[in-house]
């Protein structure tokens, strides 16, 4: 199990895709499993603890939509959405196990806590992270819109924003508990002096070794017996080292949902049908909204400034309202409009009056504040004269701005020097203040119709009737294997996948096959349960495939490690054979030169060598060289020393150890002291994982 593990990892999948901010601010209650109904079903368990399905799918559910809120999207793709549920799985896990910890221990936080880390002197980063309370333009972190925000609570009638945040306080209050119990560990971790010193020599060190080879290849595999037996009572003297997780491997072939030839032409004609009334309306913006599989592009383009050279060439010699088109662009099929070609400037000085609504009543109030204020400036009141009406009374300062970076209307960008401009955004009411205008340069606007060049609904039958004939004669691995060889397919492996895995490389949207595929009987083809079919649409594949072999959660067994125990074994032998050659040469006595010319051995030479080095210079990474030569003294010769690749016999030329005074023994303790503390979060995990009997039945939702 490495749920508690993944919640020490701050950079886990989720805070990747989304931000830990949002992150902090969907999940709630995280710590406690309790709320369980009676009778329903367990997601998982923990100590016999159980964490109810239902009370599970209510926080994803939760989480989703507070995360398509602060996204401002109206659905989260299915990346996304698995990354939330694996989230909220492991932050339930972690809460059962951590919650004896905490209890036992007695961390707490107090209210007074609670409070600063959302509002005070230290405010938690995960609240000056949320969007909502960053000032639209500056990006900064402002703690009133935090307090405005709790004060505004109770308007939302549904109570949702209550509870969100109520959990979101929750998350926080646990998260810090949490803290304080790997920081104990952390704070506790010492590094004695002898520890200390002995790494300090180590690092400090160096060698120069005479190496002595004896490579196992010189002895062939097949002068090596290895019998059953010795097999046998290797795996069972090992077999502790070598567990498994639950796992399964399966085999399948993809037959490819791709746009034909045909289906491309009819996109096209379909876009050279569109061009005529295209090129009549006014409303663009609207007609690509309607006609597009793309949005509509409010930018204005410099020359050589849009990606696509070509259309950048032939949309500035063109004339308003003509045509470029139809032309691929990768996966699309795209038309573009040329609709404004005019002067503008990269950047414009403005200064402004910000006005903000805290409550949907005050939105009319405000609006007729602006509209008065606007009025006044228009018969010639100074914009620093009205600064008490703005959210912030430094916007009325002229400031220089790209127009790119604004967030108004073209109209802003068209007016003149000396306007004043009223716009609305989703902060509230901006009155505009033209100051001064820069450098005018000749840009295009542009509109463009694009299609995604899929396949038609005549294709996509074609190839599932391919598929289907396949799987109709396909009802066991033999017959499968006969189908992949008859139709000169290309089948592939996917190995290893364990209950949660979610993707397999070159599929997409692969969890659907992979769950069907454990309820698979070992050697027979995966069938969707819902439908009984033994194809899966996965993005533009249509898949068949069968169960190769399910891995139970236990020792490995013995036939699946034959292989690599049978090597090892029979290095071993050689590893003796080699040991007994050398053994009278190195009885007769002599220097390295002389033992390695009687055993017709090789003399590598080892410049430099630290015990800290990850290899050998000029033999690779062997460890027991570095182990074994930090033991020896300058002119002596160690006893023969098995590698990973041969026999070694090491004498030392020369060993230079720094004197005792000059050892940079506290930097090392440091240096310990901090590589410890950084492995207290995974190690502890480690610990409390081991000390909880977990089962996941995640498998039987998802």
């Amino acid at each position: 199990m490495a749920a508690l593990n993944k919640i020490r990892n701050r950079a886990g999948l989720l805070i990747a895709v989304v931000g830990v901010a949002l992150l902090s601010f969907i999940l709630g209650d995280l710590f406690s499993g309790k709320g369980q109904q009676n009778h329903q079903p367990d997601i998982a368990k923990v100590d016999g603890e159980s964490i109810n399905y239902l009370d599970y799918q209510r926080r994803v559910d939760d989480a989703v939509e507070n995360m398509k809120r602060q996204s401002g999207q109206n659905s989260l793709d299915e990346q996304t959405h698995a990354q939330i549920q694996d989230q909220v799985w492991n932050q339930l896990v972690n809460g059962l196990i951590m919650d004896a910890q905490l209890k036992k221990i007695g961390i707490s936080v107090s209210p007074e806590e609670l409070l600063d880390m959302v509002q005070g002197s230290n405010v938690h980063p995960e609240v000056t992270n949320i969007p909502l309370f960053k000032n639209e333009e500056t990006g900064q972190f402002e703690p009133e819109r935090v307090i405005q925000f709790i004060q505004n609570l109770d308007s939302d009638p549904t109570g949702r924003s209550r509870d969100a945040w109520m959990s979101f306080e929750e998350y926080l209050h646990n998260e810090r508990k949490s803290d304080k119990y790997f920081s104990a560990i952390s704070n506790g971790i010492f590094v004695t002096d002898l520890y200390a010193k002995s790494a300090a020599i180590e690092k400090s060190t160096k060698m120069d070794l005479k190496a002595l080879y004896l490579p196992y290849t010189d002895i062939a595999d097949s002068t090596i017996e290895v019998k059953p037996s010795e097999l046998t009572s290797y795996y069972d003297k090992n077999k502790t080292k070598n567990q498994q997780e639950l796992s399964i491997d399966v085999e399948y072939v993809i037959f490819p949902i791709d746009a034909t030839v045909a289906d491309k032409e009819v996109i096209v004609d379909e876009l050279n049908d569109l061009k005529e009334e295209f090129a009549s309306v006014n409303d663009n913006q609207s007609y690509v909204s309607a006609n597009s599989d793309g949005i509509f592009d409010r930018k204005f383009y410099a020359k050589d400034e849009y990606p696509n050279s070509e259309v950048d060439s032939m949309m500035f010699a063109m004339q308003k309202g003509e045509i470029y088109g139809p032309y691929q662009e990768s996966e699309r099929f795209k038309i573009t409009k040329l609709v404004k070609k005019e002067q503008q400037p990269d950047s414009i000085q403005i200064g402004q009056i910000v006005i903000v609504p805290t409550t949907q009543e005050e939105v009319s109030i405000k609006k007729a504040l602006a509209d008065s204020l606007l009025n006044v400036l228009n018969k010639g009141a100074k914009l620093s004269e009205l600064s008490k009406h703005s959210v912030d009374e430094s916007s009325v300062e002229l400031t220089w701005v790209n127009v790119e970076a604004l967030p108004f209307s073209p109209a802003v960008i068209a007016a003149k020097k000396g306007e004043y401009i009223l716009e609305a955004t989703a902060q509230g009411f901006h009155i505009v203040y033209i100051a001064d205008r820069g450098k005018e340069v000749l840009k295009i606007q542009m509109a463009t119709i694009e299609r995604i060049i899929s396949p038609s609904e005549n294709t996509r039958t074609f190839v599932y009737q391919k598929a289907n004939s396949f799987a109709a004669t396909a009802k066991n691995e033999a017959s499968f294997n006969k189908n992949v060889e008859d139709q000169g397919l290309v089948k592939r492996l996917a190995n290893s996948l364990v209950p949660t895995a979610r993707d397999i490389r070159g599929l997409t949207s692969a969890r659907t096959f992979i769950r069907e595929a454990f309820y698979a009987t070992e050697g027979d083809i995966i069938v969707y349960r819902n439908n009984n079919s033994p194809i899966f649409e996965l993005g533009d594949n249509y898949v068949v495939g069968y169960l190769k072999k399910r891995k139970e959660q236990g020792y490995t067994p013995f036939n699946d490690l034959k292989t690599t125990i049978e090597a090892t074994v029979r290095k071993e032998k050689k590893a003796k054979q080699l040991i007994a050659k050398l053994a009278p040469a190195i009885k007769e006595g002599g220097d390295i030169d002389q033992i390695a010319g009687k055993v017709g051995a090789t003399v590598k030479e080892i410049n430099g060598l630290t015990m800290s080095a990850f290899s050998v210079p000029g033999v690779g990474v062997e460890p027991n060289i570095n182990g074994v030569a930090m033991t020896l003294q300058k002119d002596e010769m160690s006893n023969p020393v098995e590698g990973n690749n041969g026999i070694y016999l090491l004498y030392v030329v020369d060993k230079i150890e720094m004197e005792a005074d000059k050892l940079a023994i506290e930097p090392e303790r440091d240096n310990l002291r901090k590589t410890l503390q950084n492995r207290v979060g995974s190690e502890v995990a480690k610990v409390l994982e081991e000390s909880v009997k977990l089962e996941d039945n995640r498998l039987t939702f998802h």
